[in-house]
Order: structure tokens, then C-alpha cells, then sequence
């Protein structure tokens, strides 16, 4: 009876323990330990304080009161496990500003980095009839009037 108890006991405390475990992420097959909910808002935050400390050489102060105030987007590829690439991104007006971590993620030896893509001023949207055409005319080149000449001028 002692035994069967001690069984039970153990039994509970592994699922307890073991049931636990945080996200797991599969990969080609193989299964990883992946980041918690918490753990992305943390490398969020680190990704922040990366860019406001390189104020002046990659962001404005502009972009960096609106990188305080808006959320990410956080895009994580596992290669082992709580390691790969997080691309953390801010979409603002004029430029994307993207934050890179390569490595063990949330490790102090982790790989980061800083990169910014200017957006495109202008998209052409093919779904409305005609706009192609306008655009066509706008840079198209000017024809310009022929004058008339007499036969005589032309000999």
C-alpha cells in the first residue's frame, strides 16, 4: 500500500513539474523549446532600448517617440532550441526600422543589429480601371504641333 502511494506521488509531482514545460516549437521534425508570450515582450523591450540608445546614427527622435509608443511585429525562426533569428520590425510612414537578433535568444551573446528600408513614395493599385493608362500619359513625351509649310518653302 506504501508503495503504491509513493507511486501516485511521484506520479503527480512529474506531471506537475514536467506538465509545466514552456512552448515547444517543430522545426523540420524537430521539436525545440521555444519563447514564452512574456519572453517576446522582453526581447521587444531590448529591441527598443537598442534602438534608443543608437539615436542619433540610426533612428530620429521623431521615429523614436513613435517606436515608444507603437507595438512590433515579431517574427521568430527556431533553429535549436530558444535560439534562431527574431526580426523585430516597426512598419512607421516614411521607413521600416528592423531590429535583428541572431543567436541564443535573451543571451547577452547574442548577435543585434539595426536595419531600415525606405517604403516606396508611390503604389501603382492595378485594380482601378484606367490608372495605368494615366500614368502612361503623364510620362509619355509631348507630341508637338506640325506646322504647315507652303511647296514653295519646301524646295
Amino acid at each position: 500500500m506504501k508503495k503504491l502511494i509513493l507511486f501516485w506521488l511521484i506520479s503527480v509531482a512529474s506531471v506537475f513539474f514536467f506538465g509545466c514545460a514552456g512552448p515547444k516549437v517543430m522545426v523540420n521534425g524537430i521539436e525545440y523549446d521555444a519563447l514564452s508570450e512574456e519572453e517576446e515582450m522582453a526581447l521587444c523591450n531590448l529591441a527598443r532600448l537598442y534602438l534608443s540608445g543608437n539615436v542619433p546614427n540610426v533612428i530620429s527622435q521623431q521615429e523614436a517617440g513613435l517606436i515608444r509608443r507603437l507595438d512590433p511585429i515579431c517574427m521568430i525562426k527556431y533553429n535549436g532550441d530558444r535560439s534562431g533569428r527574431a526580426v523585430i520590425r516597426w512598419e512607421l510612414h516614411k521607413r521600416n526600422i528592423e531590429v535583428v537578433f541572431d543567436g541564443k535568444l535573451l543571451d547577452p551573446t547574442a548577435k543585434c543589429w539595426a536595419q531600415t528600408e525606405e517604403r516606396s513614395p508611390e503604389v501603382i493599385d492595378f485594380t482601378k480601371k484606367g490608372t495605368l493608362e494615366k500614368q502612361l500619359q503623364q510620362y509619355a513625351p509631348q507630341k508637338k504641333p506640325r506646322m504647315k509649310r507652303s511647296r514653295r518653302s519646301r524646295r
